[in-house]
């Protein structure tokens, strides 16, 4: 007669089954994807964008800023399901307002979309 299994060797099993091999893959960080998107948009001819620093007293910047053929470029990276905050949706309204190409971003395909959007 075969021993009986507890209840955790057959969780154990069970777990093995369904992820044997696989691997861990952690969530992105925001800096990862905002360094992935600053390494994108300066491949493109007449672009230059950097990461923005955080500053003490200077929260609602944006992440990202740059130019584009003498456009101004102001993006925020997310991540998961993080929102913009209120102060950076108001920052990328003022650059909007004043013709700046703006948008959030969670990936680089999304930035892509932001540039077709506005014919880039």
């Amino acid at each position: 007669m075969k021993p009986r299994r507890t209840l955790k060797q057959q969780l154990d099993d069970e777990f093995d089954k369904k992820f044997k091999g696989a691997t861990y893959k952690p969530p992105q960080k925001e800096a990862d994807l905002n360094k992935k998107v600053v390494e994108y948009l300066n491949t493109i001819p007449g672009c230059f964008a950097r990461k923005r620093l955080a500053m003490a007293g200077m929260q609602g910047q944006v992440d990202v800023t740059g130019c584009l053929n003498g456009i101004r470029i102001e993006l925020e990276g997310k991540v998961g399901n993080n929102t913009p905050s209120k102060k950076q949706e108001e920052e990328l309204d003022r650059w909007k307002k004043a013709g700046a190409i703006t948008g959030v971003y969670w990936s680089v395909e999304d930035v892509k979309k932001i540039l077709e959007r506005h014919g880039k």
